[in-house]
């Protein structure tokens, strides 16, 4: 007699299957953690001042950060948000600066 809780799924954590979509999972989870922590290193004062300088050079005034901007960059290393007046002198200009490894070079994104 089958049980009257059967959804389908019973034993399908206890199939290859199943094992290989939990470990599959797990693995993506670690992947992202472990790129959470690369991102994360955006809010240390050295990526703050390379922001900064960043625009500053590009003729932004009154800048500040605000911390790391999640899928703004594509593949660059540090990401970091800021406000600041444009060269324009259009006021509280939101974005990112993208900036890649040290070869690499800052570029400002505007929202």
């Amino acid at each position: 007699m089958a049980d009257v809780f059967d959804d389908g799924f019973s034993g399908f954590q206890d199939s290859p299957a199943g094992r290989g979509a939990w470990q599959f999972i797990l693995c993506g989870l670690v992947i992202a953690a472990s790129l959470g922590g690369k991102a994360s290193c955006s809010t240390s004062a050295e990526a703050k001042n390379r922001a900064i300088e960043t625009l500053e050079r590009d003729g932004y005034s009154d800048a500040s950060t605000t911390g790391v901007r999640w899928l703004t960059c594509g593949d660059t290393i540090i990401s970091t948000g800021f406000t600041a007046t444009a060269p324009s002198g259009e006021q509280d200009v939101t974005g990112a600066v993208c900036c890649g490894a040290v070869v690499r070079g800052c570029s400002i994104r505007t929202d």
